[in-house]
């Protein structure tokens, strides 16, 4: 496996002001530039974005505990739907998505 070639500042410059000037339409910048990026920022983003998601999940099963104070009546519907349906899948999608 061959070394990321990280070019030098000057070199950078040039490059994001050729990217910029162009009329691509691709959200990445160019592939000497981007691999560098990915390898430094990669896998502290994916563990944030993994970090985030678990709290975002917690929040939203806490919700249960509005469901059984203001809809008493649908409470077991909401749980069926909240911890047999979309926890699950939440879990499955994210080990997927974050399993490497």
């Amino acid at each position: 496996m061959d070394l990321l070639h990280i070019p030098e500042k000057d070199t950078v410059g040039n490059l994001i002001e050729e990217w910029l000037s162009s009329d691509s339409l691709r959200l990445a910048f160019p592939e000497v530039l981007e691999d560098p990026f990915e390898t430094d920022t990669g896998r502290r983003r994916t563990h944030r974005l993994y970090i985030r998601g678990f709290t975002a999940l917690l929040f939203y099963l806490v919700f249960l505990v509005a469901d059984y104070h203001m809809v008493p009546d649908i409470f077991r519907i909401a749980l069926v739907v909240r911890l047999g349906i979309v926890l699950p899948c939440s879990v499955i999608y994210r080990n997927s998505f974050f399993i490497s």
